[in-house]
Protein backbone atom coordinates (compact mmCIF):
# COMPACT_ATOMS: atom_id res chain seq x y z
CA UNK A 1 0.00 0.00 0.00
CA UNK A 2 1.22 3.58 -1.32
CA UNK A 3 2.42 6.33 1.64
CA UNK A 4 -0.80 8.97 2.20
CA UNK A 5 1.07 11.70 3.88
CA UNK A 6 1.02 14.65 2.48
CA UNK A 7 -2.43 14.09 0.28
CA UNK A 8 -4.73 16.50 2.21
CA UNK A 9 -2.16 18.97 1.76
CA UNK A 10 -2.57 18.97 -2.28
CA UNK A 11 -6.31 18.82 -1.48
CA UNK A 12 -6.30 21.64 0.31
CA UNK A 13 -3.73 23.18 -2.19
CA UNK A 14 -6.19 22.58 -5.33
CA UNK A 15 -9.70 23.29 -3.52
CA UNK A 16 -8.88 26.66 -1.61
CA UNK A 17 -7.99 28.69 -4.00
CA UNK A 18 -11.32 27.57 -6.37
CA UNK A 19 -13.13 28.31 -3.21
CA UNK A 20 -11.40 32.30 -2.46
CA UNK A 21 -12.40 32.84 -6.15
CA UNK A 22 -15.69 31.46 -6.13
CA UNK A 23 -16.39 33.66 -2.68
CA UNK A 24 -14.67 36.96 -4.43
CA UNK A 25 -16.90 36.75 -7.16
CA UNK A 26 -20.30 36.30 -5.40
CA UNK A 27 -19.03 39.49 -3.39
CA UNK A 28 -18.27 41.45 -6.31
CA UNK A 29 -21.17 40.40 -8.11
CA UNK A 30 -23.38 41.65 -5.06
CA UNK A 31 -21.05 45.09 -4.85
CA UNK A 32 -22.32 45.47 -8.90
CA UNK A 33 -25.63 44.61 -8.58
CA UNK A 34 -25.69 46.88 -5.24
CA UNK A 35 -24.56 49.58 -7.21
CA UNK A 36 -26.38 48.90 -10.32
CA UNK A 37 -29.97 49.56 -8.08
CA UNK A 38 -28.56 52.75 -6.78
CA UNK A 39 -27.79 54.35 -9.63
CA UNK A 40 -31.16 53.07 -10.99
CA UNK A 41 -32.86 54.81 -7.94
CA UNK A 42 -30.99 57.83 -8.25
CA UNK A 43 -31.73 58.14 -12.21
CA UNK A 44 -35.62 57.97 -11.55
CA UNK A 45 -35.41 60.25 -8.31
CA UNK A 46 -33.91 63.14 -10.76
CA UNK A 47 -36.75 62.75 -13.28
CA UNK A 48 -39.03 62.68 -10.12
CA UNK A 49 -38.19 65.66 -9.20
CA UNK A 50 -37.34 67.34 -12.91
CA UNK A 51 -40.63 66.87 -14.11
CA UNK A 52 -42.75 68.23 -11.35
CA UNK A 53 -44.46 71.12 -12.00
CA UNK A 54 -41.55 74.13 -11.28
CA UNK A 55 -38.89 71.50 -11.28
CA UNK A 56 -35.58 71.84 -13.17
CA UNK A 57 -32.89 70.01 -14.08
CA UNK A 58 -29.46 71.15 -11.39
CA UNK A 59 -32.67 70.12 -9.12
CA UNK A 60 -32.92 66.81 -10.62
CA UNK A 61 -28.75 66.13 -10.35
CA UNK A 62 -28.74 67.68 -6.70
CA UNK A 63 -31.48 65.03 -5.78
CA UNK A 64 -29.27 62.52 -8.30
CA UNK A 65 -26.28 63.19 -5.99
CA UNK A 66 -28.47 62.76 -2.43
CA UNK A 67 -29.39 59.28 -3.31
CA UNK A 68 -26.21 58.37 -4.62
CA UNK A 69 -24.19 59.81 -1.53
CA UNK A 70 -26.25 57.58 0.57
CA UNK A 71 -25.19 54.27 -1.47
CA UNK A 72 -21.52 54.47 -0.95
CA UNK A 73 -20.53 52.24 -3.03
CA UNK A 74 -20.39 54.24 -6.20
CA UNK A 75 -17.51 56.57 -7.51
CA UNK A 76 -16.79 58.64 -10.40
CA UNK A 77 -20.30 59.47 -11.31
CA UNK A 78 -21.95 61.54 -13.63
CA UNK A 79 -25.28 62.89 -13.57
CA UNK A 80 -26.63 64.34 -17.03
CA UNK A 81 -30.31 65.96 -16.82
CA UNK A 82 -32.15 67.24 -19.94
CA UNK A 83 -35.67 68.75 -19.14
CA UNK A 84 -37.31 69.20 -22.51
CA UNK A 85 -40.55 71.03 -22.84
CA UNK A 86 -42.41 67.44 -23.02
CA UNK A 87 -39.71 64.92 -21.55
CA UNK A 88 -37.31 65.00 -18.96
CA UNK A 89 -34.67 62.38 -19.24
CA UNK A 90 -31.52 61.71 -16.53
CA UNK A 91 -28.40 59.37 -17.30
CA UNK A 92 -26.69 58.11 -14.23
CA UNK A 93 -22.97 56.83 -14.56
CA UNK A 94 -19.95 55.27 -12.35
CA UNK A 95 -18.20 53.00 -11.08
CA UNK A 96 -18.90 49.87 -8.87
CA UNK A 97 -16.66 49.42 -5.60
CA UNK A 98 -14.38 46.29 -6.09
CA UNK A 99 -12.69 43.94 -4.50
CA UNK A 100 -10.13 43.49 -7.17
CA UNK A 101 -8.10 46.85 -7.27
CA UNK A 102 -7.37 46.97 -11.09
CA UNK A 103 -11.01 46.22 -11.87
CA UNK A 104 -14.03 48.45 -11.77
CA UNK A 105 -16.81 48.04 -13.32
CA UNK A 106 -18.75 50.86 -14.60
CA UNK A 107 -23.04 50.83 -13.89
CA UNK A 108 -25.25 53.13 -15.92
CA UNK A 109 -29.14 53.83 -15.97
CA UNK A 110 -31.48 56.04 -17.65
CA UNK A 111 -34.88 57.24 -16.59
CA UNK A 112 -37.26 59.23 -18.80
CA UNK A 113 -41.06 60.79 -17.64
CA UNK A 114 -42.94 63.17 -19.30
CA UNK A 115 -42.83 67.01 -17.81
CA UNK A 116 -45.95 67.90 -15.72
CA UNK A 117 -47.91 70.72 -17.26
CA UNK A 118 -50.53 72.91 -16.24
CA UNK A 119 -53.33 72.84 -19.36
CA UNK A 120 -57.01 74.07 -19.08
CA UNK A 121 -59.97 72.43 -19.60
Amino acid sequence: MREQRGGVAVQYALVYPVLLLVLIGLLQSAFYYHSLNGVRHAADRAVQVSQSLGGSGPEGVSAAQQVLSQTGTIGSISIEVDRGAEFVTAHVTGESMSLLGFWAPTVSATAEGPVERWTEP
